[in-house]
């Protein structure tokens, strides 16, 4: 009796199954499904060996388990600037990017400019509210509503969302002074609780949102738990290859946001022991960094899942990117910080927290505090303190875990 040997085909959309796996016989090729799939504001192209790779060849003969990936392009928009009726200024933006802004503004006379950001109700609502207010004062307020409006990529101010307003604030904490967050939220809270005083909106969205306070403290609240450790380590899976290195990579350097993404291949650095480190920051804040064995690990399964070589070459890209090859942002990695912490029963937590967590429990491992702000960044000679009394709340058997676990451990010198 002779044995046919059968293989399973995967089609992957989006991170998730798309139709069910073919059985194919050894040497039979695969069939490619009769729909093609779907996303918001691309077209897709093409099923793929890798997530970000080229077109497969529905030819090829199935020698083994396959899984095929779909690839997008993103759609293009027509992006006009209009001064009255008159076209002022005409680009083509992909979906998801920002147009740019003309670097003159329209003129007219005896009128000022005002912006290209607030549309007209909003502007008019603006105005209202600062009525009162001093030049310089209206100035500051309306920059800040202006960055919020820019960063969440509103259309409409009047239609924002209360999980919006608390990505932005996630993300002016992340590149803001403490004080400067503070000022952010008092601003747009003042701002939307006078459109829900005047019946432009039902309700403030800033009332869902925890206002920041001027302290250096960090405490049990900003620190994960062992079962919370274990939650969030066991449903890495359900991510995709660039999301579980990302959740991995905040975890275990303690780095920004804004300096994951601003990582490229060539910051990636061996040493003469085959040890992996990569450069993190930029001028006074610049930083060599232990890389833990899995983390590199994942970076080159996220190499292979990407179609690029295993021969990792110090170029300039970024080694973070979307599937169009953009450098990937900091919105989009908090989504995914977001995402990995839903799946895993800890919407409570949020990027920032990682950083914590890796601070206190390095201090409760006995680490240097000098040595910390080194690893972190911290420009503050006594940053380190605000995270001593943390200590308190980390759990002894986290650390065992973490240190114990071969796929998730802290970095040690």
């Amino acid at each position: 009796m002779i044995n046919i040997q059968l293989n399973k085909v995967s089609f992957v959309d989006n991170g998730t199954k798309y139709i069910e796996d073919e059985t194919i016989e050894y040497n039979k090729v695969a069939i490619k499904p009769e729909t093609d799939p779907s996303k918001v504001g691309h077209t897709f192209k093409y099923w793929s060996l890798g997530e970000n790779g080229t077109a497969y060849d529905f030819s090829t003969k199935i020698t083994k388990d396959t899984t095929l990936y779909s690839v997008y392009e993103a759609n293009e928009y027509t992006v006009k600037f209009m001064d009255g009726d008159n076209l002022f200024k005409q680009e083509q933006v992909k979906y998801g990017l920002k147009a740019t802004k003309p670097s003159e503004n329209p003129t007219k006379e005896h009128n000022l400019f005002k912006t290209w950001t607030l549309n007209d109700k909003e502007y008019e609502i603006f105005k209202q509210f600062s009525i009162k207010m001093t030049q310089n004062t209206k100035k500051d307020y309306l920059s800040k509503i202006i960055l919020f409006k820019d960063i969440t990529k509103s259309n409409d101010l009047l239609e924002i969302t209360k999980n919006e307003c608390k990505d932005f604030m996630e993300y002016v904490e992340q590149e803001y002074a403490l004080s400067t967050c503070e000022k952010i939220f008092s601003y747009l809270h003042s701002y939307y609780a006078f459109m829900k005083r005047e019946k432009h909106i039902k309700i403030n969205p800033f009332t869902f949102v925890k206002k920041p306070t001027v302290t250096r403290e960090k405490g049990k609240k900003d620190v994960l738990s062992i079962q919370e450790i274990n939650q969030l380590i066991d449903s890495l899976y359900k991510l995709n290859a660039r999301d579980q290195l990302i959740m991995v990579f905040l975890a275990t350097t303690g780095c920004l946001l804004n300096e994951l993404v601003k990582v490229k291949w060539k910051d990636l650095i061996v040493d003469e022991n085959d040890n992996f480190y990569v450069r993190l920051g930029k001028g006074k804040k610049e930083r060599i960094v232990k890389l833990h064995p899995y983390c590199f690990r994942l970076i080159e399964s996220y190499r292979y899942f990407s179609g690029l070589s295993e021969i990792i070459i110090p170029t300039d890209e970024y080694m973070f990117t979307t599937q169009k090859s953009q450098s990937i942002t900091d919105r989009n990695v908090r989504l995914i910080v977001r995402k990995a912490f839903d799946m895993a029963g800890l919407s409570h937590y949020s990027a920032k927290d990682l950083r914590h967590s890796y601070a206190a429990i390095s201090l409760m491992l006995g680490a240097d505090k000098e040595d910390i702000k080194k690893q972190l960044g911290w420009s503050d000679k006594y940053y380190a303190i605000r995270y001593k009394h943390v200590v308190n709340f980390v759990d002894s058997e986290s650390i065992d875990y973490i240190m114990g676990k071969d796929n998730f451990k802290l970095n040690k010198k």
